[in-house]
């Protein structure tokens, strides 16, 4: 009986892994959201430069450059203070080790296997 908890177990996490890795990278679509990229940016900043440099969309923000990133327009703001940097630390130290050295070179299938 142990057994067949065990391998049923087993079969789903393998299972559950299958779904998750499968068009991973496609949907949602690219440019629906922004914001896996803003904790990546947010944590690569950090760690690179101690301060938080990320998009955001408000104007409140006074020290902002505009970007074309994949086509899209991004507004990238110093310092970027939306989201707590615990996160973002963890994202954007997983993008550098897996390659990324500026922001703009992280990929979104990069940022969704973590």
């Amino acid at each position: 009986m142990v057994k067949l908890k065990s391998f049923l177990l087993v079969g789903i996490i393998f299972l559950g892994f299958l779904l998750r890795f499968h068009h991973y990278d496609q949907c949602p679509r690219h440019g629906a959201t922004f914001d896996e990229f803003a904790w990546t940016w947010q944590g690569m900043s950090l760690w690179q430069t101690g301060i938080p440099t990320s998009w955001s969309p408000h104007p409140q923000y006074k020290n902002f450059q505009i970007k074309n990133f994949q086509g899209a327009l991004v507004r990238l703001v110093t310092p970027y203070l939306e989201h707590p940097p615990l996160f973002g630390l963890i994202a954007g130290g997983f993008a550098l080790i897996t390659g990324s050295k500026q922001l703009f070179d992280i990929a979104l299938g990069q940022i969704r296997v973590l």
